[in-house]
């Protein structure tokens, strides 16, 4: 009998006679060619005719298939628990190659992958060790990398196959490390690859102290608990996503610094520009002809855009960074949409258009930043004066809504979370909705709405003016609100866009 299993099985045996009830004991047995094997004892007491107590009856049955089978169960379990529990690729390479060292008699183990550009094996991070005295070989190997072919690496990358070597410290021709193997007192070796969707992640390189022919059950169970390459390709692609989401917020926090410093650098001298023109179109220092009057408006209106443009960017930049502050009061709704329509009323009557506003319902105020509701409401007439036709018609309209109601709306594809807003549909908001009798927009062209820098080529003859960020702040302004931004249009038919502030 095995010694470990020897205090066990005696302690069975006597709970047994001493309760006279039947009983299973599990241990292992050494045969003569000194392998061990499982077995499975079963006793049922034995009583003779007058009731004596005579012993136990029973039987032994051979189960190490069983119980190497549940062996491999539980080294499978343990291991697919820890890959998925794991913080990165390396980290579940490495809990493989522990598990694996633990589960069997391997003394060390180590990991081989391919690198950015498949030339080479280079030796991973991850690696283990029953002791110490391999600290030495384990740096060696961190030296060493293996084209397609070479090597133990290098042949089982290309193969796609275990290779078994009975002692490696012999093989100078077929294994290039042998030299340090036999200083560090290594014989026989596995390379066992492990594979997600045919192609290989990484090569799984056991050693262990003693010379070993090649055992088929050891490879089978090695090789059943690397079949876990999809779960650590899985971590390859979490931490390689997690690089990539690392580096475009540091993208886009350099690219936020950069627009707010040159925005900074462009609005004093414009401030300038604007101010000298204003005077000079003021004629304080003399009168103007036709032509430089017609020319100091062109610069004066273009500096206008500019700047309009530049701050429009300056709020993008804040908003990203997270800084973009909010004054919210007690706004009047009328005041609020009146100030709006005073600042496009001029275009529109160029235009011989009708600007109306309507107000079905009785709220008189809402908490917001007047500021930017205007700023939002003012994109929305903007477009829809610069949209509409001569002789059209504008509208804003206000009312309530529910939650429930704007998770059924159309909003931008890439802003759209109406999850939470569907768990909440008693959630009131104002809406204040800028309707037209305009060009509409078409359906192919409608998933550009609300991106940054997205100019709509709404007319096959003519692109009409536009910076493309009106919109896209207009959504995160509306966001910052904790509200949403929607629209509905048809092509020749003209559009709603709409503007839902939480109550």
């Amino acid at each position: 009998m095995h010694p470990d299993d020897r205090p066990y099985w005696s302690h069975r045996y006597a709970l047994a006679f001493e309760s006279r009830e039947p009983f299973t004991v599990e241990y292992r047995l050494r045969r003569a060619d000194g392998e061990y094997r499982w077995m499975l004892e079963t006793g049922a007491p034995r009583c003779l005719p007058d009731g004596t107590f005579a012993g136990f009856v029973g039987s032994c049955v051979d189960i190490t298939a069983r119980k190497e089978a549940e062996q491999d169960r539980q080294l499978l379990k343990t291991v697919t628990h820890a890959i998925v529990t794991s913080t990165d690729f390396h980290a579940a390479l490495q809990i493989a190659l522990q598990k694996v060292c633990e589960a069997t008699q391997w003394e060390f183990g180590e990991a081989w992958v391919p690198n950015l550009e498949k030339t080479v094996m280079e030796c991973s991070p991850a690696w283990y060790s029953k002791t110490d005295r391999l600290v030495e070989f384990r740096r060696q190997s961190e030296t060493f990398t293996f084209p397609p072919g070479v090597g133990l690496p290098g042949r089982v990358w290309v193969s796609k196959r275990t290779e078994w070597h009975q002692d490696v410290s012999l093989e100078t021709t077929t294994y290039l490390r042998a030299e340090a193997a036999m200083a560090a007192g290594l014989k026989a070796t596995l390379g066992i690859p492990l594979l997600a969707n045919d192609a290989v992640i990484a090569i799984l390189v056991f050693y262990m102290f003693e010379a070993r022919q090649e055992d088929q059950r050891l490879i089978d169970l090695i090789a059943a608990s690397t079949e876990l390459g999809l779960f650590i390709q899985r971590k390859q692609a979490e931490e390689e996503t997690q690089k990539s989401l690392a580096k475009e917020q540091e993208l886009n926090r350099f690219k936020s610094n950069f627009i707010a410093n040159i925005s900074h650098e462009l609005r004093t001298p414009l401030t300038s520009v604007l101010g000298l023109s204003t005077v000079l179109l003021q004629q304080h220092f003399g009168a103007l002809n036709t032509k430089q009057e017609q020319y100091l408006s062109l610069i004066h209106s273009s500096g206008d855009h500019l700047l309009n443009l530049i701050n429009d960017l300056l709020d993008l930049a804040k908003i990203e960074a997270g800084k973009q502050e909010l004054n919210k009061v007690a706004v009047d709704v009328v005041e609020l949409c009146q100030s709006a329509i005073e600042m496009v009323e001029v275009r529109a009557i160029e235009k011989q258009q009708v600007i109306s506003l309507t107000l079905p319902v009785a709220i008189e105020s809402v908490v917001v930043d007047k500021q930017r509701i205007v700023q939002i409401l003012l994109n929305y007439l903007s477009n829809a004066v610069k949209f509409t036709p001569e002789g059209g018609t504008i509208t804003i309209n206000t009312r309530l809504a529910s939650g429930l109601e704007l998770a059924h709306h159309t909003l931008p594809p890439a802003a759209t979370d109406t999850a939470s807003i569907e768990s909440a549909p008693e959630a009131d908001f104002l809406v204040l909705e800028v309707s037209d009798t305009g060009i509409g927009i078409a359906e192919d062209n409608q998933h550009l709405l609300f991106q940054s820098f997205q100019q709509l080529d709404v007319d096959s003859d003519r692109k009409y003016e536009g910076s493309g960020l009106g919109l896209s702040l207009t959504k995160q302004l509306a966001e910052l609100h904790g509200g949403r931004v929607s629209f509905a249009s048809t092509l020749g038919r003209g559009s709603t866009f709409s503007v839902w502030l939480p109550l």
